[in-house]
């Protein structure tokens, strides 16, 4: 197997990616635990479990695991695989509990995941201890409400792996007292490679194209659809990135729309005055005028714009990942702004919306052309040769999936290196 996937020639305006990434399963078992087992995962939003005994279930990374609010407040990230037999020991996606049981063979774990009791007690002897048979947990951290899972010991702290993108997390977080997340969410599946979808987070390129239908809507609502600009796309380090621009609808946060009812105009002016009066007035534009996606590596985006959605997927296999999205809201909006938040959310970002299934579409084909065997290289040369600089014919560069691949192939440098070395 080749070790050097990517070609990276950006200084001569050429960089590509070998197609065996996407579809080569050993390389998909080597990415799980070279990136995803090493790498710090959004887990979920401690607004969704707010009191004790309230819990999540999920699948990050490829592991089940159980979020739990603590009695004594804090938030636990159990692994949902029972220590006797690896049958999981929550069953539900939610729900508030004292107490998690294996309804395989009854064994009972407290909300720490520690173990209470088991039937048949007494015919366990020896070596055996329950202190040794608790739930099996990764490391947790929590930056301004959105809380983190690693595998791995030696991986550095979540503030230093977030880096940078904590100041995009901040414009999110800040934008009211306390923002929460709504219950429920959207699931649906990828017939692609988890890979193609983070670089299709990163990429402006496609969206006069692929987003077609929806700028026609867009100009039939009375948008000036011309009026879209980019602006800055800075690299944010340890392959996270951002995009900031101006897409020319409305934005429930404070910025109002010509299509909007007049009536809310002054409501939005009110909030945009509050967050200039908090947070000065260049920080407060960031927050209401400036839409913006944030990519962290290697599969969380949060979209800023007509709505705020928290997105991640969860790789299957080389050709499927589950893409699983939430809303995030102020927690006191008013209702006719939270309304037209969630209807923004649902046209754009639904499964059902316009962008979505334009998405999945682009991306399951991608899966199935890669089955030729003509199609060695995928290409993200656009603009190497502007790395870092400002006005690009179309400021829709590939510089951003250029860090993703310059991550990624580090990653997996570093495990096979490893690899080499045990042998």
């Amino acid at each position: 197997m080749s070790t050097r996937f990517v070609d990276d020639q950006g200084h001569d305006g050429l960089f590509r990616v070998r197609t065996d990434v996407f579809r080569d399963q050993d390389i998909f078992d080597i990415e799980r635990k070279a990136i995803f087992d090493k790498s710090w995962l959004y887990v979920g939003h401690a607004s969704e479990i707010p009191d004790a005994g309230s819990f999540v279930t999920r699948s990050v990374g490829g592991h089940p695991v159980i979020m739990v609010r603590q009695r004594d407040g804090d938030i636990k990230v159990l692994f949902n695989t029972c220590a006797h037999q690896s049958s999981m020991v929550c069953r539900v996606p939610c729900g508030t509990s004292e107490a998690f049981q294996c309804f395989f063979h009854g064994w009972t774990y407290d909300l720490d995941g520690s173990l209470l009791r088991l039937p048949g007690e007494a015919s366990y002897c020896g070596q055996f201890t329950k202190e040794q048979h608790g739930l099996a947990a990764p490391r947790v951290d929590s930056y301004r409400g959105f809380v983190f899972m690693c595998s791995d010991s030696s991986t550095p702290s979540l503030d230093e792996y977030l880096g940078q993108a904590r100041t995009y997390l901040d414009l999110v977080a800040d934008q009211d007292d306390e923002m929460v997340v709504l219950p429920g969410s959207h699931k649906y599946a990828i017939h692609g490679n988890w890979k193609m979808a983070t670089m299709n987070a990163n990429d402006g390129y496609h969206v006069g194209t692929t987003h077609a239908t929806y700028l026609r809507y867009l100009r039939n609502e009375g948008i000036d659809v011309g009026a879209r600009r980019l602006g800055r796309r800075p690299i944010l380090g340890n392959g996270h990135t951002a995009s900031e621009f101006f897409g020319g609808w409305g934005r429930p946060i404070a910025r109002w729309a010509a299509y909007w009812p007049e009536s809310l105009k002054k409501p939005l002016e009110r909030i945009a005055d509050g967050l200039r009066d908090r947070h000065g007035e260049e920080r407060a534009h960031l927050m209401t005028d400036v839409d913006r996606n944030l990519v962290i590596f290697p599969n969380l985006v949060i979209n800023d714009h007509s709505s705020i959605i928290i997105r991640t997927w969860d790789p299957v296999s080389p050709g499927k990942v589950v893409v699983t999205g939430w809303c995030l809201v102020p927690k006191e909006e008013d209702k006719m702004l939270r309304a037209l938040r969630l209807k923004n959310y649902l046209t754009f970002f639904g499964p059902g919306g316009f962008a979505t299934p334009d998405d999945i579409e682009a991306l399951n084909g991608v899966q199935v052309a890669f089955r030729n065997p003509a199609m060695e290289w995928l290409d993200a040369s656009k603009g190497a040769t502007f790395e870092n600089k400002p006005n690009v014919s179309d400021n829709a560069e590939e510089d951003q999936t250029r860090a993703f691949w310059r991550r990624w192939q580090a990653d997996i440098d570093n495990a096979l290196e490893g690899v080499a070395a045990d042998a």
